[in-house]
């Protein structure tokens, strides 16, 4: 006779993309895997996961995507990571994690010099995106030119005078601007630059980074006595890692990455040798930066 027709396959953890906890639990996995180097498996997993259509939550969905644009960066896999990228950038302009995505595969493979004229496109097309304004004025920094990379990052401060990463890139360009020959006000253009890293110290409550970014802006000025100041005290402060992690060694992996205790005692041994203070220096490498 004939065979029952058979049961419709049913759908692997349908509910996975609606329930915030276990999507919450999805997403840790995911980063795991990243964290160790399992990419094929992360993959998989996402795949799996992005096949789910019944009742798919759109931010849920936006999340895995960005997720899976980073797999994709990371098995080097720029050629389509950089196309899916652009893609998703212009569907969602006002994504913020899409451009953050966009500036973390873009560097990874090569730099913003050939995604220029892109980038000055969107640029144009929304002149009120605070994220293409920072990725305009980070291409106009690497490329030295500090009077456009600053006018991008004031547009960008404008719109945002809260963001800490906003302030930070005024700073340095200001900084970098009144280093330049052709500036008639150096003195000014200084003077407002130690203030918006100043800014940038009281809103991202990153005691040492703040503290060794203004001593390497005296450093840079040949205010050596300033920039000895500032360092030891970077070096004298606790790191603060903000970020949630997933256990105690990626607990540790990010502590060192925010630990800048070897940075700042180079910075401050080239300091001391300048000044023909030798023993300090090796003193001070000896302590923070001996592996």
């Amino acid at each position: 006779g004939d065979e029952p027709p058979s049961e419709a396959p049913v759908p692997l953890l349908p509910d996975l993309l609606q329930d915030d906890d276990q999507f919450q639990m999805l997403l840790t996995v995911l980063r795991v895997l990243l964290a160790k180097e399992r990419y094929d498996e992360a993959e998989q997993l996402m795949q799996t996961s992005l096949s789910i259509k019944a009742g798919m939550d759109k931010n849920h969905r936006q999340q895995l995507k960005v997720l899976a644009l980073d797999i994709q960066a990371r098995k080097s896999d720029y050629v389509v990571a950089c196309e899916t990228i652009r893609v998703a950038c212009m569907q969602q302009p006002d994504s913020a994690s899409l451009w953050n995505c966009f500036a973390h595969i873009t560097t990874s493979s090569g730099g913003l010099n050939r995604h220029h004229k892109f980038i000055a496109r969107m640029r144009g097309l929304y002149p009120d995106n605070v994220p293409v304004a920072i990725l305009l004025g980070h291409y106009h920094a690497m490329n030295s030119n500090w009077a456009a990379a600053l006018d991008q990052y004031s547009a960008a401060f404008k719109a945002t005078p809260t963001d800490p990463l906003v302030c930070l890139c005024v700073g340095l360009a200001l900084l970098q601007h009144a280093m330049s020959r052709r500036i008639t006000h150096r003195e000014k253009g200084i003077v407002q630059a130690f203030a918006f890293l100043n800014r940038y110290a009281a809103l991202r409550n990153c005691p040492q980074e703040a503290a060794y970014n203004i001593g390497r802006a005296c450093h840079q000025l040949g205010l050596n006595y300033l920039a000895v100041y500032h360092y030891e005290k970077a070096l004298s402060l606790k790191v603060t890692a903000g970020a949630k992690l997933a256990g105690p060694e990626q607990a540790r992996a990010a502590y060192d990455a925010c630990d800048l205790r070897r940075e700042i005692a180079h910075n401050l041994s080239l300091v001391y040798t300048a000044s023909g203070a030798l023993g300090l220096a090796r003193d001070v490498l000896r302590k923070h930066a001996t592996v």
